[in-house]
């Protein structure tokens, strides 16, 4: 799956542009303004119906317009999809000229998005590292799915009860959220697993880079958010707890991907610029897991080189070039500006406001 050509029409600073992408990478450089960014948002849009940007879809639109419109031809398969949104209407949203609804987008155009909110995965909170594990297991997995929305449905069953002072009616949530909660664990755990595999086989041949090298050695370890084998007996034996901080204290929720060497956490090691090029690895294994897992997916990078010193830089290109999937990337220098390997499959893109 990969986008074929790209459309913009009164969408930020574009007023009618058009780009015929390739399926391997694809680099948009330019100046600050020029509209890079832009580019890959509207890419994200096409596979959400959000911005990365803003919640304001009207702030999509170009200044004196009064509507944008996003397109996209996908794939050998002839499927268009078409977002626009007037000043006074909703965001409309067509795949080959049919309605659809914004969840719809996520399977049809699954879009694996390093932003710069990816940039700070590992400082992030252990809530994003959560949903940003979730979203992926979500095209993967139906039981997946079907686990998640139990669980958290018991779940707010649950800390209702709690806040009603009703233990009893606590406890008879305790073994719906305990099943489908060893789902939900079993899964990001399967998961994971392949994410790790695809991540140290990134890293291994570029051990010659000190970093890399590090990043080979890195430990990677779910931690489920309950120390029992079974929820179960978490919950049974936090209830007094839960009661009085009238809240489910354990569980999935609570979980969270830990990574560091030999108990000192990687953020607290790591250089701003390292823990973006770790970032940037991470969210192409991602990528690689879920096209391992079926689901082709197209992935989008933006400001690679930005707090990345020239040597991370060429270990992260030399990763990049082994993207077996659709690459949409930005850059304010032009990284390829030397003749480009004819097996080399990038296309390149000149912005300019």
């Amino acid at each position: 799956m990969a986008i074929k050509k790209l459309s913009l029409k009164n969408f930020r600073c574009f007023q009618n542009t058009s780009y015929d992408l390739c399926d391997g990478l694809n680099f948009f450089h330019g100046t600050n303004g020029a509209g890079k960014t832009s580019i890959l948002e509207a890419v994200y849009i096409l596979g959400s119906g959000n911005s990365f940007r803003t919640t304001k879809s009207n702030n999509l639109i170009k200044l004196g317009s009064d509507s944008f419109k996003i397109s996209a031809e996908i794939g050998d398969s002839a499927q268009k999809i078409i977002i626009s949104k007037m000043k006074s209407k909703n965001l409309s949203i067509k795949v080959n000229e049919k309605n659809k609804i914004k969840r719809e987008l996520v399977s049809l155009l699954p879009i694996n998005a390093i932003d710069s909110k990816m940039f700070f995965y590992l400082s992030s909170a252990p809530d994003y590292r959560r949903k940003s594990l979730d979203r992926s297991l979500f095209l993967v997995s139906n039981t997946y799915q079907k686990s998640w929305f139990s669980y958290y449905s018991a779940l707010r069953q649950r800390n209702s009860s709690l806040k009603r002072n009703s233990p009893q009616e606590a406890i008879s949530w305790n073994m719906p959220l305990s099943d489908a909660a060893s789902v939900i664990q079993n899964e990001r755990s399967y998961f994971l697993d392949k994410i790790k595999a695809n991540f140290f086989n990134l890293v291994k041949d570029q051990l010659d880079d000190g970093f890399a090298e590090r990043l080979s050695i890195m430990n990677i370890n779910l931690e489920k958010g309950f120390s029992n084998e079974v929820l179960l007996d978490d919950l049974e034996a936090s209830l007094a707890q839960d009661l009085f901080k009238k809240t489910t204290q354990c569980g999935p929720h609570k979980a969270d991907l830990v990574f560091d060497f030999d108990s000192s956490m990687a953020k607290d090691l790591f250089s701003r610029g390292e823990e973006k090029a770790f970032s940037i690895i991470w969210g192409l294994a991602i990528s690689m897991t879920l096209i391992n897992l079926g689901i082709d997916n197209v992935t989008v990078l933006d400001d690679l080189s930005s707090e990345i010193d020239e040597t991370h830089l060429e270990t992260l290109l030399a990763i990049i070039k082994k993207a077996p999937n659709q690459f949409i990337f930005s850059n304010i220098s032009d990284l390829f500006n030397s003749k480009i390997d004819k097996n080399f499959n990038i296309k390149k893109f000149h912005v300019e406001h």
